[in-house]
C-alpha cells in the first residue's frame, strides 16, 4: 500500500513541475530602419525557415541539437538583406513576452556577409526599454550558425545593428535568424503540498493498519 502511494506521489510530482528546456523560437515579423535589398529575397526571409537546410517547429525543437547540424544553403549570396550605409536596424518582433539568451545566425558567403553586429532587447516591444544584449563579430561565412549569447532577458522585440560588412559596398545579407528561448519550469500548485501530506498521512494510518493486524 505505501509503495503504491509513493509511486502515486512520484508521478504526480513530475506532472506538475519539470526542468527548463531551450527551444529555438521563430520571430513573428520582422522590420528595418534602413533600406530593404531585395536581390535575392525579403528580410522576411531572414525568419520564415527558407535559408537553412532543415525545418523547425517553433518553441518544440531543441536549440543545440538543431544548430549542431542546420546549415545555410539556399543562396551563397544569402536570402535577405539591408543597404549600406551601416549602422541599420532589423527589428525582430515576438507575439508575447519570451525569455531569451542567445540568437543562431547563419550567414552567407561573400564579401555582403554579415559581420559586426550588436544586439538589443525590447520588453514592450517600440525600444523605448531598449537595453543592450552584447555586440558580436560573425567570425564566419556559410555552413553552420554563428551563436551569439547573452544573459537571459524577458523580451517581445529583439533588435539587431549590423555595423558592417565583409567589404562589399551596397548592402549586408544573411541567410537566417533563429532565437534561443527558455520554457520557464510550470509552479507547484499551491494544493500540491497538502494533497502531498494527505497521502503522507494516509499511508502511515494504513501503515499502522497492518501492523496492529498482522
Amino acid at each position: 500500500m505505501i509503495s503504491r502511494i509513493c509511486i502515486l506521489m512520484a508521478a504526480f510530482l513530475s506532472f506538475a513541475t519539470y526542468s527548463n528546456a531551450a527551444t529555438i523560437l521563430q520571430a513573428q515579423s520582422v522590420s528595418t530602419s534602413g533600406t530593404e535589398d531585395p536581390t535575392y529575397g525579403s528580410i522576411d526571409s531572414l525568419i520564415n525557415q527558407s535559408g537553412l537546410s532543415a525545418s523547425y517547429v517553433s518553441g518544440v525543437n531543441d536549440f543545440d541539437n538543431f544548430v549542431a547540424t542546420t546549415t545555410g544553403f539556399k543562396n551563397p549570396q544569402g536570402i535577405g538583406g539591408v543597404y549600406a550605409p551601416f549602422p541599420v536596424n532589423l527589428d525582430f518582433a515576438f507575439s508575447g513576452t519570451v525569455n531569451l539568451d542567445g540568437a543562431a545566425i547563419w550567414n552567407q558567403i561573400g564579401s555582403a556577409s554579415l559581420k559586426e553586429f550588436d544586439l538589443y532587447g525590447s520588453l514592450s516591444g517600440n525600444f523605448d526599454d531598449i537595453i543592450l544584449l552584447g555586440s558580436y563579430l560573425h567570425d564566419h561565412q556559410g555552413g553552420l550558425a554563428f551563436i551569439a549569447d547573452f544573459t537571459q532577458t524577458a523580451v517581445s522585440a529583439i533588435r539587431m545593428t549590423i555595423n558592417s560588412n565583409y567589404g562589399y559596398s551596397f548592402s549586408a545579407r544573411f541567410d537566417e535568424i533563429a532565437f534561443r528561448g527558455t520554457i520557464s519550469a510550470v509552479p507547484l500548485p499551491a494544493a500540491l503540498p497538502l494533497f502531498a501530506a494527505g497521502l503522507i498521512a494516509l499511508g502511515f494510518r494504513s501503515f499502522r493498519r497492518e501492523k496492529t493486524a498482522a
